[in-house]
């Protein structure tokens, strides 16, 4: 449960983070908490998760305000995806950057 918890805090801060700086503060965060907290059992696997969680809340909270579904299919199919796929690579992004990070800093065991 600690760890459900925590993982659901690190989307949060993901999630405001990348509203307010970008995407680039997605693998600063996820290397700040590793570095904070380097007891944690798989930081890379929590830290990949949080982020895309955290950036499907502002994707459903872009849905909600706006045309996303209509945005997810056209780029989808330039990209020869279809809206879901867009939407499922679009959420990857986060989890690599930030298990990319992870992985860089964490403590050897």
């Amino acid at each position: 449960m600690k760890r459900v918890v925590g993982t659901l805090g690190f989307a949060l801060v993901v999630a405001a983070g990348t509203a307010l700086a970008g995407w680039w503060s997605v693998p600063l965060l996820a290397a700040l908490r590793v570095r904070a907290l380097p007891r944690r059992r798989a930081p890379v696997a929590s830290s990949m998760a949080g982020a895309a969680l955290g950036w499907g809340l502002l994707l459903g909270w872009a849905a909600l305000h706006g045309p996303t579904a209509a945005v997810a299919g056209r780029v989808g199919g330039a990209l020869h995806l279809p809206a879901w796929g867009f939407v499922l690579l679009t959420l990857a992004v986060p989890a690599v950057l930030a298990g990319a990070a992870a992985r860089t800093v964490a403590p050897a065991r």
